[in-house]
């Protein structure tokens, strides 16, 4: 989580591990034990094992757990001598047992390459297992961009998000990559590029390798050193460096002022125009400010309103619209004592 003092990262095969899911079934509301037989959708981005993991055993008995690929073709399976957690077991449905602290079972479940598998369960005739299926959020599990517990197949004929509402069997679940580890580490040095501002010009610190970006998406042809900005926006640059990676610099706010129109003083940049979920709105204050902006319907209505104190300098802010019923607005943006607008258009 903190970059290290010299930049150097360090990389290795097969070393990666980790804990994914709840911890325990305390973390959501409530749930029961029964022979459950949704199965949980999972995907991958390497091949991995799932060591183990926390069950909670509503009434003892041999549980199967099958791990399929997307063919339909079960990969890795294993079973399990349950022993009852509940204090008090019985088979079919049991209700929650609040003192339940369930057990740490070894599953070592391989998913033998990268994409998404299901993990189903089968049952003998007693035994039972417990899922949780009241305060149930956080979906999709992640960890990192490697491994996701994406949901399961718990379905309702109205309701697309109804699987979002339980979460099967599996907590503090153990992940290690397969294979062997490898015994020696890649240095990796990765530095930031920085960018540097002159008027309209902006240059990075890198003298090849770059890539510049206007609001997140990459400008074609620009690839050199220094780039001229022509329209306000936010900029970044990246750099390849010789491992391959791509590293971005920090995000640098732009305003092109010109010596024409209403808004021209401050630069007035209002993006996307039509606009379905975030309104971006940039401009440069010349002194420390109040800013109030507003939107007003076709009715002349203020639909929103909100303030805040700019610094002087370049100033990037958003106004969330989703919420707005689609047709024509004016945006009134009040800085200090001076008044700008600029119409928009909101699409669903």
């Amino acid at each position: 989580t903190l970059a290290p003092v010299n930049n150097t990262y360090y990389a290795g095969l097969n070393d990666f591990s980790g804990t994914i899911g709840p911890a325990t079934k305390y973390v959501f509301a409530g749930g029961g034990y029964n022979q459950f037989t949704p199965y949980v959708n999972v995907s991958t981005r390497i091949p991995i094992i799932i060591k183990s993991a926390r069950l909670y055993i509503g009434n003892s008995g041999k549980i199967t757990f099958n791990v399929a690929n997307a063919n339909g073709e079960v990969v890795s399976s294993t079973t399990i001598n349950a022993v009852a957690t509940n204090a008090n077991p019985g088979p079919g449905a049991q209700p929650d047992d609040p003192t339940d602290q369930g057990a740490v079972y070894p599953l070592n479940l391989l998913l033998p390459q990268p994409g998404a598998y299901t993990i189903s369960t089968v049952y003998d005739s007693t035994a039972t297992i417990y899922r949780s299926n009241a305060g149930v959020n956080g979906y999709p599990f992640t960890k990192g961009d490697v491994f996701s517990i994406d949901g399961n197949d718990a379905v309702s004929a109205t309701d697309t998000a109804y699987y979002k509402g339980f979460y099967y069997y599996f907590y503090d679940m153990q992940l290690q990559s397969a294979g062997c580890a490898s015994a020696s580490k890649q240095a990796v040095t990765v530095t930031k590029p920085v960018i540097s501002q002159n008027g309209s010009i902006l240059s990075s610190s890198f003298s090849s390798g770059n890539q510049w970006y206007l609001d997140g998406t990459a400008v074609p042809g620009a690839t050199g050193a220094s780039f001229t900005a022509t329209k306000s926006g936010n900029y970044t640059v990246g750099v390849t460096l010789s491992t391959g990676c791509q590293v971005l610099s920090d995000n640098l706010v732009v305003v092109v002022t010109t010596s024409t129109g209403s808004n021209s003083d401050i630069g007035l940049v209002v993006y996307p125009v039509p606009v379905s979920s975030k309104l971006n709105i940039i401009f440069a204050a010349a002194n420390n400010s109040n800013l109030n902006l507003s939107l007003i319907d076709a009715a002349g209505i203020q639909v929103y309103s909100a303030g805040q104190t700019v610094a002087a300098g370049n100033v990037s802010t958003s106004i969330d619209i989703s919420t707005l019923a689609p047709g024509s607005y004016v945006l009134k943006l009040l800085l200090g004592q001076k008044a700008y607008y600029d119409k928009i258009v909101v699409l669903r």
